[in-house]
């Protein structure tokens, strides 16, 4: 598979759940084959409808025209999905697909997402033996603020496909900023009255 797909389809993996709107802060890093973002955005829609993301994400494709699937999958199909976990927390399926310039492409992240239970926190780890990503990790802050809700990730990725080095933080930031933008218009779209 080609890099600048895969670069792309790297980005939607690190945004992973829906996010968007105001963005506050975005820091994209790279070591060596790994990847470290930091984001923090404010979303004119309530925590809640946030947090229902998580246990809904069979929405994730109306709201980027990149995820073309998204859903629960069984623990039992693969990987060690439920590896020191409770029985409570399903993997995540999410298939991300696009093009630049003429080369296509498309890879699955698979994530099992667990939330507090005061819904303000939510971790994610990569499900070893399943998807395009041989590592990751990610911790979800959803706070209530004034206009909405302030949102913060903070994630480290490893794909298991080769991204060149010149794809760097600035080319990966990028491409970043302009997801987060287009899933902020779906979903507060999709959140109206």
């Amino acid at each position: 598979m080609r890099a600048w797909p895969r670069c792309l389809l790297l980005c939607t993996a690190l945004a992973s759940v829906p996010a968007a709107a105001d963005i506050l802060d975005l820091k994209v890093k790279r070591e060596q084959r790994r990847f470290h973002v930091q984001f923090e955005v404010q979303i004119d829609v309530p925590p809640a409808d946030v947090l229902r993301l998580f246990h809904e994400p069979e929405r994730w494709t109306g709201l980027s025209r990149v995820i073309h699937q998204a859903g629960f999958v069984d623990p039992a199909s693969g990987g060690e999905a439920n590896a020191g976990g409770s029985g409570d927390a399903r993997p995540v399926s999410m298939v991300v697909r696009d093009c630049i310039l003429f080369f296509c492409t498309q890879a699955e992240k698979v994530t099992l997402f667990r939330a507090d239970a005061a819904g303000r926190l939510v971790t994610g780890t990569s499900v070893r033996g399943a998807g395009d990503f041989r590592y990751g990790r990610e911790r979800w802050e959803i706070e209530p603020s004034a206009n909405g809700t302030l949102l913060r990730l903070r994630a480290e990725m490893e794909p298991d496909f080769a991204v060149p080095p010149f794809i760097g933080p600035a080319v990966l930031k990028s491409l970043l900023r302009k997801l987060l933008r287009e899933m902020e218009r779906n979903l507060e779209r999709s959140a109206a009255p």
